[in-house]
């Protein structure tokens, strides 16, 4: 779909806020960032001169320091995440070796818990053995801060903008290695339900179990395509 690029592919998100047309982006081991439109034509974002993985959005309204609709990325080797805008610009938002081996980077979504649902959560590949799940009531302080794994130390942290700095806290960590990760809101388990916790019935143990084993096969299928990427 996507040819040209400079740099193998280590990341892929698709724009679902809109301040980048709802085009794909990419992150690739260069440093190279990328925006895909509807064709598969791919122009150069930015350059931010390290290997770049980790990507998402800073939400509309998640007082991201400035930053909100952005594109936040997150560099492992340099262990520190930037801020890019949609005409390119960079903002080193934390220090280097600040964030050890920054991995996968996800903000939390402002209205994750809406439903009510227990299949709402964190979802976490820890690599090899399994994938891991986090309530979504983990995150009940934390909505539009985003959270870095650690791929070198297994730590997971929370970078929060305190009106003035950009303040990083521990606050778990995986068993073995942290890869891709997701979290699942109303918007997944009952679309059209994303502001009240009156969202319709929990569904049935046997629903739960085969969304979460769809939840498994996707965190999978997107761990395998990056790294034959």
């Amino acid at each position: 779909f996507v040819s040209g690029l400079n740099g193998s592919v280590r990341g892929i998100l698709f724009d679902a806020i809109g301040s980048f047309g709802h085009d794909m982006l990419i992150t690739t081991d260069s440093g190279n960032v990328y925006r895909v439109n509807s064709l598969g034509t791919a122009s150069l974002l930015a350059s931010v001169g390290e290997d770049t993985e980790g990507l998402d959005i800073a939400p509309l309204g998640a007082g991201f320091g400035g930053h909100d609709g952005q594109l936040i990325v997150a560099s492992e080797g340099s262990g520190r995440i930037r801020a890019i805008t949609t005409l390119g610009v960079i903002t080193n938002l934390t220090a280097p070796g600040s964030l050890p081996g920054a991995e996968e980077l996800t903000f939390v979504p402002l209205n994750l818990g809406a439903s009510g649902n227990p299949v709402e959560g964190f979802y976490g590949a820890d690599y090899t053995p399994n994938v891991i799940k986090a309530n979504a009531s983990d995150f009940t302080g934390f909505l539009g801060d985003v959270v870095v794994t650690g791929e070198f130390d297994h730590q997971v942290r929370r970078v929060h903008f305190d009106g003035t700095n950009f303040v990083i806290t521990n606050i778990g960590a995986f068993p073995n290695q942290p890869e891709d990760g997701i979290f699942v809101t109303a918007d997944i388990v009952n679309p059209g339900c994303t502001e009240t916790n009156t969202c319709g019935t929990v569904p049935e143990p046997s629903t739960i179990i085969l969304l979460g084993s769809g939840l498994v096969g996707l965190i999978a299928f997107r761990y395998h395509c990056r790294n034959q990427a």
